[in-house]
C-alpha cells in the first residue's frame, strides 16, 4: 500500500515535529516570525547573487543580478525591521478581505431583486469587511492576535499529522505482513511438495 507522503517510515514524522515546533514557536514568540521569513528571503537573495555570477549572457547577469539585489534588500530590511513586517502584511491582508467583503455585500444588494437572500449572507460578507476594516487601521494589534492563531493552526496540523502517521505506518505495516504471509504459506506448499 502506497499512500502518498508516507512511503518513508520517517517523513510523516518530520512534518509533524516541524509543524508542532513551528506553531509551539509562533505561538509563543509570534515576533520571530519576521525574522524566519527575512532571513529565508535575505538567503534566497544571496544565493541568487552568487547564481547570478555563474550565468552567460550580459543581459541575463544583469536582469538576475538586480532581481537578487531587491530580494536580498528586502530581507535585510526585514530581519533590520521585524516589528513593521507583519503590519504590513496584515495591512494588505486587512485591505483584500474588507475589498472582498464590501463587493460580496454589494452583490448581495443587487441580486435581492430576482432571488431571496438569507439575513446570515448579509450578516457574515459584513463581517468580513469589518474584519477587513479591523486588519487595516490597527494592523500591529491584529498582526500578534493572527500569528498566535496562525501558530494554533499549524500546532493542531502537526499533532493530527502525528497522529494520522502513525494510523498510517500501522496500517501499512499490516498490509505488508499480510502480502507476506501469502507468499510464505505459498512456500511452505512447495515444500512439501518436491
Amino acid at each position: 500500500m502506497l499512500i502518498f507522503g508516507y512511503r518513508h517510515s520517517s517523513s510523516g514524522y518530520v512534518r509533524a515535529s516541524i509543524a508542532i515546533l513551528l506553531g509551539l514557536l509562533l505561538m509563543v514568540f509570534p515576533n520571530w516570525f519576521s525574522y524566519i521569513v527575512g532571513g529565508v528571503i535575505l538567503l534566497v537573495g544571496i544565493v541568487s547573487i552568487v547564481q547570478a555570477f555563474n550565468m552567460r549572457g550580459m543581459r541575463v547577469i544583469v536582469t538576475s543580478l538586480v532581481s537578487a539585489s531587491i530580494t536580498t534588500v528586502i530581507g535585510l530590511l526585514i530581519v533590520i525591521h521585524p516589528n513593521g513586517f507583519p503590519g504590513v502584511i496584515v495591512f494588505f491582508l486587512g485591505l483584500l478581505l474588507a475589498a472582498f467583503g464590501l463587493y460580496q455585500l454589494f452583490s448581495l444588494l443587487v441580486i435581492r431583486k430576482v432571488v431571496r437572500v438569507p439575513v446570515y449572507d448579509y450578516i457574515l460578507s459584513s463581517v468580513s469587511a469589518g474584519a477587513g476594516l479591523v486588519m487595516v487601521f490597527f494592523p500591529d494589534k491584529t498582526s500578534k492576535l493572527l500569528l498566535i492563531f496562525l501558530g494554533a493552526a499549524i500546532l493542531v496540523y502537526g499533532v493530527s499529522t502525528l497522529l494520522a502517521t502513525a494510523r498510517i505506518r500501522e496500517a501499512m505495516e499490516e498490509d505488508e505482513k499480510a502480502e507476506f504471509s501469502h507468499y510464505e504459506d505459498l512456500s511452505k506448499g512447495n515444500k512439501q511438495n518436491p
